[in-house]
């Protein structure tokens, strides 16, 4: 067992280490080898976050601060995706019905409409007069 600790990279003994020690318990290799890289993953974006801070700020080197603004911004990042909760979509509904609606004037109730020039619910065809329907019938070639 003691052999196969030291073939181990470091990084992989001390989350195997954090995690046994946190909840008892040994764990199966493959949750450490997950958070090992989660943890590469994640230290790579904070650093490549904090090199564009410091090369902003027109530093050559990366600072402490660096990485403290690198991790701040992370964190508003995931923050502002985030949904409002049950509380405060109740809260924002309140206000907003508070403002009362514009009041209706007698004089204009019920459904309002342009005039029916302007409307297309009136006859769009004319009627021909009986007088008129022996010379229809005469243009169709019948007598």
């Amino acid at each position: 067992m003691n052999s196969q600790k030291s073939t181990l990279p470091k990084a992989v003994q001390d989350v195997k280490r954090l995690l046994e020690k946190t909840t008892g318990k040994s764990v199966e290799p493959g949750v450490v080898e997950r958070l090992v890289d989660f943890e590469y993953e994640y230290v790579s974006e904070l650093i490549t976050d904090a090199r564009s801070v410091s090369q902003y700020l027109g530093k050559k080197d990366l600072d402490v601060e660096d990485l403290k603004l690198a991790k701040e911004m992370e964190e508003r990042e995931m923050n502002f995706g985030s949904r409002p909760n049950k509380q405060q979509l109740q809260a924002l509904a309140q206000k907003v019905n508070e403002v009362p609606l514009p009041a209706v004037s007698k004089a204009s109730f019920g459904l309002r409409i342009p005039p029916d020039r302007f409307c297309m619910t009136s006859a769009n065809f004319q009627t021909s007069d009986v007088a008129d329907a022996p010379a229809a019938a005469n243009i169709n070639g019948s007598r």
